[in-house]
């Protein structure tokens, strides 16, 4: 009698059904305060998936990230701002869907706002902005007359410490 040969199709298809499944025992167990590292291996030890899942906290404040600190005073210069909630220990509540307040100071504008949800039918000019899988992204650039100084932006959220990032216009 022939034994089974495993093709590495089979043995790339059992490993992914491996992590599948290691994925859904740690959603089961939501309620560990410790990351989980899970990891499969392929043919030889070389490593094909690894994934780290945290359980998170409440959400406790809105994170600002500018992708640039210094933008020309030209209205073609802008600068992207990343909008996160995230707990107390900082990491971000993939299922936070909060309404952000933006509000912007300075010699700077908001040009458009958003977060990704493809079934969001809301304005990209609006100040309010709903996140979506607890991110969403504003837009900012100088105003029209070219000065030079500072933009100030603020992200808001009831109950949330509340975001700012300084982006300076030169």
């Amino acid at each position: 009698m022939k034994k089974y040969q495993h093709t590495k199709r089979s043995k790339r298809f059992r490993s992914i059904l491996s992590v599948l499944f290691l994925l859904l025992i740690s959603f089961a167990c939501t309620q560990q305060e410790q990351p989980a590292r899970i990891e499969t291996l392929f043919d030889e030890g070389k490593e094909i998936a690894s994934k780290e899942l945290r359980t998170t906290g409440a959400p406790a404040k809105v994170k600002l990230t500018a992708d640039r600190s210094k933008i020309e005073a030209s209205r073609n210069d802008l600068s992207y701002v990343s909008v996160e909630i995230t707990d107390d220990k900082g990491h971000v509540i993939p299922n936070a869907a909060i309404p952000v307040t933006f509000t912007v100071s300075g010699v700077g504008e908001i040009a458009g706002s958003g977060n990704a949800n493809p079934t969001d039918i809301e304005s990209f000019n609006s100040p309010v902005c709903k996140t979506f899988r607890g991110k969403a992204l504003a837009i900012l650039r100088p105003v029209k007359n070219h000065k030079r100084g500072t933009i100030t932006f603020m992200a808001k959220a009831d109950g949330l410490e509340t975001g700012e990032v300084i982006i300076q216009v030169e």
